[in-house]
């Protein structure tokens, strides 16, 4: 608690200080998607600068140490956390989140293995490796960084893009227990490899770009304000229908000449085009073909579509998908009403009967 105090009080105190400065740049109290790569800063304006500031600081501090009890009673008995402790020192059982559902899982290693080596061996999306790549990677990556930012293609950022001490992702499974057989969810984590931090820059270009597609739901809310405008504008007769459907492992089946074209041509309609479209395009092909990772001791590569933990999957997967739906809209002679996407999520108003709907 006291470092979160600590922390508190400095982003407050670096706000105020610069808070009138529009020369100086804050990078490290203002959002900042690189953050955690940057070198931490330590320095923090003294107090007495600001009374104002002092006063509610104090306060909040005295308020926040006052209402926090002094002994914590815990939620569970003492039998339930030593049973609690007791799976988790077992080595031949494994605990996680279910894939929906807010359940937690616990199954033996051995039947999570076997899961995740159907998975590896019943697709072409993966091919096991004799040894790890992830060295000769990110030499890859460091060469077009520096290339690019000796012509001035990129800014200042380029220092941080590409990653000290990579390592490989992680494969992991989040397992369905609503289906039969609980089948698990692919998830291949992306932190600290070395495509980490590129991808989280290509994603911060195309987010915009996503944003601004005709059939994009950011969430849940952003769905029902959506639909309550639908009400007001639409007058709906006792026929029309609501259909949900979805795209089958969309991640895994985007075919990379295909994401890449389609990212390439919504990158040209930007206003600002720097970096460049042939820039941000062959970043996120490095990103695409550097998808290595280790799953129980073995080295894997994903050559066929994209991996779902890197950061700028979900809006490239929202790129393809756009392009795509486009096309079908276009070249169908009967329309749906409204048509709405969540990555691979669609929800359609149909008002032409369900015999056409089918």
């Amino acid at each position: 608690m006291k470092r979160d105090l600590k922390s508190f009080e400095r982003r407050c105190r670096l706000a105020e200080y610069f808070i009138n400065n529009s020369n100086v740049d804050l990078p490290s109290y203002l959002p900042d998607p690189f953050k955690k790569f940057r070198h931490p800063k330590s320095w923090t304006p003294q107090c007495g600068r600001n009374p104002v500031l002092d006063t509610y600081i104090l306060s909040i501090n005295k308020l926040i140490k006052e209402s926090t009890p002094k002994r914590i009673f815990d939620n569970i008995t003492r039998e339930e956390r030593q049973a609690l402790y007791h799976l988790q020192q077992r080595t031949d059982v494994i605990i996680k989140p279910a894939d929906k559902g807010g359940a937690v899982v616990a199954m033996k290693v051995c039947d999570y293995i076997e899961e995740g080596m159907r998975q590896r061996m019943s697709t072409n999306t993966y091919k096991p490796l004799e040894t790890d790549p992830t060295e000769d990677l990110n030499k890859e990556i460091k060469n077009m960084v520096a290339k690019y930012r000796s012509l001035n293609l990129i800014d200042d950022t380029a220092d941080i893009l590409v990653h000290p001490k990579p390592r490989p992702g992680r494969f992991d499974m989040l397992p369905k227990i609503h289906k039969m057989n609980n089948p698990g969810r692919p998830i291949l984590s992306g932190n600290d490899t070395a495509t980490e931090r590129l991808s989280l820059f290509v994603d911060l270009h195309v987010q915009p770009i996503v944003q601004q597609l005709p059939s994009f739901v950011k969430d849940t809310s952003h769905f029902l304000q959506i639909i309550e405008k639908l009400n007001q504008t639409y007058t709906f007769d006792d026929d029309t229908l609501l259909a949900t459907f979805d795209v089958t492992s969309l991640y895994t089946n985007i075919p990379h000449d295909d994401g890449l074209m389609a990212l390439s041509e919504a990158l040209n309609k930007r206003t600002v085009k720097k970096p460049s479209t042939n820039v941000l395009t062959n970043f996120a092909r490095v990103i695409l073909k550097s998808n290595n990772f280790t799953f129980n001791g073995k080295h894997y590569l994903q050559i066929q579509g994209t991996s779902m933990g890197t950061r700028k999957a979900p809006s490239y997967a929202n790129i393809f998908m756009g392009k795509l739906e486009d096309y079908i809209l276009a070249s169908s002679n009967i329309k749906p009403l409204v048509w709405l996407r969540y990555i691979d999520d669609i929800f359609i108003i149909w008002n032409a009967g369900s015999r056409t709907l089918e």
